[in-house]
């Protein structure tokens, strides 16, 4: 495992092979996925572009990255992002889009892949309705707006997307609470009294949302999915 992200390596695994991607120019849509950069631009055997939001997630990804001539890490809104109608041919976006603005950034996603481009999307879902307090707290908290699992499909179908697979990838979430947890206890000692100070929000809430998965319960309503996507032909475009 070297995917600390909901998911873990199961949507890479996926990607790896299923698309060929060989000169195609990719980009990873969020942040602790610097593994499958280096995995997608191995296999696309060309540069692979990381787009973060956040300033401090952009140093965090250069200094991992930074022995990886072959991925650019870049600055850019989601929603808005530097590139021309049709340019990309692969997005990669792994639990980096379950929020409010996921239809925003959808729409981006559609202006920028070509039509015959894929879009592998992981989304932290619900996976029954509705949710305890406790788990709608953890939604809050982390700016989270998933989507009932049962009606994923649906919705990407009527924002414009064919669904070629969906993938329940809620098994990979025990594991990736307890390496999270695990990784917690062991970077709290190694971080100065400053840097604990700056990351205690965060790393709070990723304790409490660990636990709550693990002991509380949270594991019967949340869950996590892959969607391998493709843009819907027009009524004008030829088959």
């Amino acid at each position: 495992m070297k995917i600390l992200l909901p998911g873990l390596d199961d949507l890479l695994k996926y990607a790896l092979k299923s698309f060929e991607l060989k000169g195609k120019k990719t980009i990873v849509v969020g942040a602790g996925a610097e593994e499958a950069a280096k995995k997608l631009a191995k296999k696309s055997q060309t540069k692979v572009e990381v787009i973060l939001e956040d300033y401090e997630q952009l140093i965090s990804s250069k200094l991992r990255l930074q022995n990886e001539p072959t991925i650019i890490c870049k600055l850019m809104d989601f929603a808005n992002m530097d590139y021309s109608k049709g340019e990309v041919d692969f997005i990669f976006a792994q639990a980096s889009i379950s929020n409010s603005r996921r239809k925003f950034i959808l729409k981006e996603f559609e202006r920028i892949l070509r039509p015959e481009g894929t879009a592998l999307v992981g989304e932290v879902v619900t996976l029954k309705s509705p949710v305890p307090r406790f788990v709608k707290d953890l939604f809050d908290a982390a700016d989270l707006n998933p989507l009932l699992i049962d009606e994923i499909k649906n919705y990407y179908e009527n924002s414009g997307w064919e669904v070629l697979n969906l993938l329940n990838l809620s098994y990979t979430l025990k594991e990736y609470y307890r390496a999270t947890l695990q990784q917690l206890s062991e970077s709290i000692g190694s971080l100065s009294k400053q840097e604990r100070s700056y990351h205690k929000k965060i790393l709070n809430r990723m304790k409490h949302e660990s636990n709550a998965y693990l002991k509380l319960g949270g594991d019967k309503y949340i869950g996590f999915a892959g969607l391998e996507l493709k843009l819907k032909r027009r009524g004008n475009e030829k088959e």
